[in-house]
């Protein structure tokens, strides 16, 4: 089994069943590639002895919270040997999950706040042209 993109888009599931599968792929692939969603960073895993390895991954900006599998594959003369996943959490933290929170459980309040936000930043902007013309 050879690891690259186009298998590991086919392990999750991305099949087709138009006859355009492959020419999808190729712009998939293409596109998110472009994006940066999509990269082969050969020599980027630091060995730390035999059987202990480090690593690390840029998550996009973009990416929604939730439960996400990894795959480690541990290969031994460019053939895969073994499979593992384990679970990763992603969640917002700071002050973007307080405003997630907010804007999800209390509404009102997050409405509020926003359009407080707004007055504020207009008010402030019109003091500051109107000091600058005079």
């Amino acid at each position: 089994m050879k690891v690259s993109i186009p298998r590991a888009i086919a392990s999750v599931g991305a099949q087709i069943s138009s006859g355009n599968a492959p020419q999808f792929t190729k712009a998939l692939m293409r596109i998110r590639t472009d994006n940066g969603l999509y990269n082969v960073r050969e020599g980027a895993v630091e060995f730390m002895s035999d059987t202990l390895f480090r690593t690390s991954v840029d998550l996009p900006s973009n990416l929604t919270a939730g439960e996400y599998t990894a795959r480690i594959l541990i290969t031994r003369n460019k053939a895969v040997v073994d499979v593992f996943e384990t679970k990763l959490d992603v969640h917002k933290v700071g002050i973007q999950r307080w405003l997630y929170n907010l804007a999800h459980e209390n509404a009102v309040y997050y409405g509020l706040m926003s359009l407080f936000i707004a007055i504020a930043a207009g008010w402030s902007a019109s003091a500051v042209f109107s000091y600058f013309k005079s």
